[in-house]
């Protein structure tokens, strides 16, 4: 299914029992589901077990929530995948997020901006201060946009720090942490731009609007 989803452009594979079947769905770059060829139940507790290897996860532990990260390569590709596990009334349910490494990001030139706004955006990213926002669903290219903006960013004059679940795409350029929990102390450090991975939580946007006030480009 790994290979499947990756050639189909899939950015997220669900795995939902239910009381009859296994059942499938891929997550497009649109945000649609496309549901799969089901599977028999049979089959579920060595894919449940399967990933769980593969995710480093407790394998004796049933019935409550696990979330991993993993690093393969699937064909000639490098990807992540973010896999989380949740207990239902069926069994457990995984959600898997594909991300492909990537080597390098493309500049903001080919993202489809429109050409006009471009110095707008170049100015508003080299600013000592401020606050921007990449929105959308799953797959849409947040991570992409994100990076794009940071290599026009002069990393040999500023310090530039990205907060992730997991790297992308690795920089001698810039610091790359891995797991919010090291948000203040990065903050703390001292940073001229941070780019953090998700604004979810209360207490990390509390500390990136800090950051802001505190004269950072966050």
């Amino acid at each position: 299914y790994l290979t499947e989803a990756l050639k189909e452009g899939a950015t997220q594979i669900y795995i939902e029992p239910t009381a009859s079947q296994i059942r499938i769905r891929y997550r497009k770059v649109d945000g649609t589901l496309n549901d799969k060829k089901p599977q028999p139940l049979s089959l579920y507790p060595g894919i449940c077990s399967r990933l769980k290897i593969m995710a480093n996860m407790d394998t004796e532990k049933e019935g409550i929530s696990q979330e991993s990260n993993i690093l393969t390569k699937i064909g000639d590709k490098e990807v992540y995948l973010h896999t989380s596990v949740l207990p239902t009334i069926h069994g457990d349910c995984w959600a898997i997020k594909i991300l492909e490494r990537a080597k390098s990001w493309p500049k903001l030139e080919k993202l489809g901006f429109a050409q006009k706004l471009l110095p707008q955006i170049k100015k508003v990213i080299n600013q000592s201060s401020g606050l921007i926002i990449v929105t959308g669903p799953a797959g849409s290219g947040r991570t992409t946009t994100s990076y794009s903006l940071l290599s026009e960013v002069d990393a040999e004059k500023k310090r530039v720090v990205t907060i992730e679940e997991s790297v992308s795409c690795q920089s001698d350029e810039f610091v790359q942490i891995e797991g919010q929990s090291a948000l203040e102390a990065a903050i703390s450090q001292g940073v001229d731009v941070l780019m953090v991975e998700d604004m979810n939580k209360e207490h990390v946007l509390e500390s990136c609007f800090n950051a802001v006030l505190a004269g950072k480009m966050v």
